[in-house]
């Protein structure tokens, strides 16, 4: 399986950091109004109290980061 970013990914993107998947995703879910938290793993932080359309807002906003992600891994 190939990963996203070749290796050597330190010295390829040096000066392009917003290529790297975490930024990638970090980016497009903010688009979406969803704030995550940029780590690997990407991780939700959700209320006890969290509403079924607040769960889809982020659903989709993944869902739209994912394929974001998948563009520019086609680009690389």
């Amino acid at each position: 399986m190939q990963g996203f970013v070749p290796e050597g990914r330190q010295a390829n993107f040096a000066a392009d950091r917003t290529k790297y998947p975490v930024n990638v995703v970090k980016e497009a879910v903010i688009k979406r109004g969803v704030l995550v938290v940029a780590s690997s793993p990407t991780r939700f932080g959700l209320s006890l109290t969290v509403s079924k359309e607040d769960m889809d807002k982020a659903v989709d906003a993944l869902d739209y980061a994912l394929g974001e992600l998948d563009r520019v891994a086609g680009s690389l």
